[in-house]
């Protein structure tokens, strides 16, 4: 039905991948971890220096939050492409949805939470409406599959009906075309950290 590579060969492309992006998501996690605790320390002061320090400090938080749940997102789709392997009906119509999008949300609301505790309650929106997209594009995903599943069992969808929302699918969690996100999100962090000489100044 689709252009997928064998199992063994995907299954191999998707650890590897899978492994990239817990790299970079450690690393920013890291760096995360540093801004977060000067800016506990200083959000509540009232110096000129140290508000200056806290807004500089707090918009490369919200950059580097915002580069964090784009690489969990392509973590969650090569996570339904490995468990979508192969992708056809009989697959789709056995997957407990439920459980595997509840074990993603509950990271995804540990680390959100983790993050909003050093700012100012002013600043918290701009954390908190980058998660809320990330939970969104992982809801786009998972009603697409409560969708398919649903109609499946019901034999309430044509087969040419089915091929089509299983290409969708297929678009969504391809891991050639998730390889290709994460080069073009990899290139524009990289971009980020030059641009602000990040890395020079904060995450020694």
């Amino acid at each position: 039905m689709f252009n997928f590579l064998g199992k063994d060969t995907q299954s191999r492309e998707i650890n590897q991948l899978k492994q990239f992006i817990r790299v970079k998501s450690i690393e920013i996690t890291e760096n995360m971890s540093k801004l977060t605790e000067h800016l506990e320390i200083i959000k509540n002061m009232n110096a000129k220096d140290t508000e200056n320090i806290y807004i500089k400090e707090k918009n490369m938080l919200i950059s580097l939050y915002e580069y964090y749940c784009k690489f969990q997102k392509l973590y969650s789709d090569l996570s339904f492409s490995e468990i979508l392997n192969p992708l056809d009906i009989s697959t789709v119509k056995n997957i407990n949805i439920k459980n595997f999008v509840n074990e993603i949300k509950v990271l995804h609301k540990k680390d959100y939470e983790i993050t909003i505790e050093c700012l100012k309650e002013e600043d918290i929106n701009s954390i908190k409406n980058i998660y809320e997209k990330m939970e969104n594009d992982v809801d786009e995903l998972v009603n697409l599959l409560i969708n398919i599943q649903t109609d499946i069992i019901a034999q309430e969808i044509s087969p040419i009906e089915q091929n089509i929302i299983l290409q969708k699918i297929n678009n969504r969690i391809n891991s050639s075309s998730i390889f290709n996100n994460y080069k073009n999100i990899e290139r524009n962090y990289f971009n980020y950290l030059d641009e602000y000489n990040a890395s020079k100044e904060v995450f020694k």
